[in-house]
């Protein structure tokens, strides 16, 4: 639970902004990737996906022109026998590494340096007694498009288990850095290593898609009810426009929207989350936007994550049209989509229906109720000026307003990671 006190500081410095690149209270900084805290992999796909590193094609050999070798004295590499070997990689995957391994240098201060444990491997290697156990027959290793890293104090060859603790506190540090700043396609974290991946063909479109795999919204094809009976897409919502979400109570009504948090109509979203229920209903949301569920035999209602919502564990509300009441549905299926666009808009109850689903507005940030608490000033703006001030407009990318939150949350310890 976040105290009063950081609560009421919070509110105190909302009036602080830096710019951000997703939508959503809690949002991501293109400009400042140290800031973020992986949570076991990302992207959250199998790492032989299209949207991570793609398929396992053929082991490589030793003398195999893809691979080139590694030289660079801000790495080292644990076993010396298989130096040889270790040097080797592919030269995206090689390109990742150097600008990874000086990233950790100016990072921490030259405190630390970046270690590889395992990088290329033949299949003999993988075969082994020792590491029947550890790699599969399809590692990313036997092409020479992966490695397995952590840290090290390079003045220091015997580490104490504190120093052993701290190394390992600074993994998921360590992750981010490898996806954001060094721009390895996939990244997870383990639990006294990361392993890293590339791509086959490289990263030319990761500019492009950076916002794709970490949107906060609703693609472009989702639908709302307006207050008219009419249906909306995502797309197509105007600020000013009343649409249906539900009361404390679960009764239908309709609220005014007030801002459109975020607007991307040119990106493909490559892990929404779409959630079907036992009455046929969907949505398709981004994995950090809080949904409300209900566990089984519980009239507690709680909001979680997309991403955390279990199929035979977890229920939604769904609108049921022929009864004109918001009714609880049993979830059936949880998968990972692509989705066109990120449309994120934001209604005086802080929660919308979409595709008779009830939702949260919000994302990032786990508490549905600070989050709604902290856009009061923006609600408060919106009710007393909107009359006076054209607030309709609706530009592509970010509003100003949610960078706010993110960056009181960062400047606070309030969460065991940075958004």
């Amino acid at each position: 639970m976040v105290s009063g006190s950081k609560l009421t500081i919070l509110l105190m410095i909302l009036m602080v902004s830096r710019p951000t690149n997703t939508c959503g209270p809690g949002l991501i900084s293109k400009s400042r990737p140290t800031n973020f805290y992986v949570r076991k992999r990302q992207p959250d796909v199998p790492e032989d996906s299209e949207s991570a590193s793609g398929k396992f094609k053929r082991p490589l050999k030793m003398d195999d022109p893809q691979l080139v070798r590694i030289s660079s004295t801000q790495i080292e590499f644990k076993s010396k026998i298989r130096d040889a070997k270790c040097r080797m990689a592919t030269q995206q995957c090689k390109d990742s590494l150097l600008r990874l391994a000086d990233v950790v240098e100016t990072h921490w201060s030259k405190k630390y340096k970046l270690l590889v444990r395992y990088a290329y491997l033949e299949q003999k290697d993988i075969h082994s007694s020792k590491n029947r156990n550890v790699f599969k027959n399809k590692s990313l290793h036997l092409e020479g498009r992966a490695f397995d890293l952590k840290l090290i104090e390079p003045r220091r060859r015997r580490l104490s288990s504190r120093s052993l603790r701290r190394i390992d506190m600074n993994l998921p540090t360590l992750a981010g850095l490898a996806y954001y700043e060094a721009e390895f396609s996939f990244v997870e974290v383990k639990p006294h290593h990361i392993h890293v991946s590339c791509t086959k063909t490289g990263n030319k479109k990761r500019s492009r898609l950076f916002l794709t795999k970490f949107s906060r919204c609703f693609p472009e094809n989702a639908s709302v009810r307006r207050e008219d009976g009419r249906r909306i897409r995502m797309k197509d919502i105007k600020v000013g426009e009343r649409v249906m979400t539900l009361t404390a109570d679960g009764r239908p009504t309709y609220s005014e929207v007030t801002m459109m948090m975020d607007r991307q109509t040119n990106v493909t979203v490559a892990d929404y989350v779409r959630i079907t229920t036992a009455s046929r209903k969907t949505i398709t949301l981004s994995m950090y936007h809080l949904i409300p569920i209900l566990r089984i035999n519980s009239t507690q209602r709680e909001f979680v994550f997309s991403k955390d919502v279990r199929a035979h564990e977890h229920q939604v509300l769904v609108y049921d049209e022929g009864g004109g009441a918001a009714v609880k549905s049993l979830v059936t299926s949880v998968e990972n989509v692509r989705g066109r666009g990120a449309y994120a808009p934001l209604t005086m109850e802080g929660t919308v229906v979409v595709d008779d689903v009830f939702t949260s507005c919000y994302a990032s940030f786990p508490s549905h109720f600070i989050s709604h608490l902290v856009f009061l000033i923006w609600r408060t703006f919106y009710t007393l000026l909107s009359q006076m001030l054209d607030l309709t407009a609706i530009g592509e990318g970010i509003h100003w307003y949610p960078n706010v939150f993110r960056t009181a949350v960062n400047a606070l310890p309030l969460l065991p990671y940075q958004l």
